[in-house]
């Protein structure tokens, strides 16, 4: 049975968040961007030596950022809903649960906290959608030796998660 997330959550999540821009920082290091390979190279098996650690990373960021946009959609729920979040992982799920004025704000909050986001991720809906099970289909590549059929952009999916702590945080 799921039980209710502890009042520090919103840290934890930023825990998550700071973790995954030390990834990042790490990875911005070399030449070579993993993101920019996922469209050309499908089969991590057949990635190049030196190349499997940055993919390693970068999957490392992905999915403390995934984990923490969960963590931050079902904690805001939970505030509007004072009951535990079900076990699910949909994000996309998740933020369409919430009232339709949290999701507003979020929206809003999004837009200020983005600069030209590319193609596809212009909005939270966006973003959430996309990325609706990145914690599922990222933690398990390595088992299925390829990447998700999207190009994840781990950058905006922070600024929605951003957006949701920050709309709780007024709830708080």
């Amino acid at each position: 049975m799921p039980r209710m997330k502890i009042k520090q959550t919103p840290d934890f999540i930023r825990g998550l968040l700071k973790s995954a821009d030390l990834v990042s920082r790490e990875m911005e290091d070399g030449e070579f961007h993993p993101r920019e390979s996922l469209t050309k190279q499908n089969e991590i098996a057949r990635c190049p030596p030196e190349r499997i650690v940055e993919f390693g990373m970068y999957q490392g960021r992905v999915v403390l950022v995934a984990l923490a946009a969960e963590l931050a959609l079902k904690w805001l729920w939970e505030l509007e809903n004072g009951k535990p979040a079900a076990n699910k992982h949909s994000l996309h799920g998740w933020f369409v649960e919430l009232s339709p004025q949290r999701q507003q704000a979020i929206r809003e909050e999004y837009q200020r906290r983005t600069d030209a986001p590319p193609k596809g991720w212009e909005s939270v809906d966006s973003v959430f959608n996309q990325c609706d099970r990145a914690f599922e289909h990222w933690r398990y590549i390595v088992e299925k030796d390829s990447f998700p059929t999207y190009v994840m952009q781990a950058t905006h999916l922070k600024h929605a998660t951003s957006s949701v702590l920050g709309v709780a945080g007024t709830l708080t």
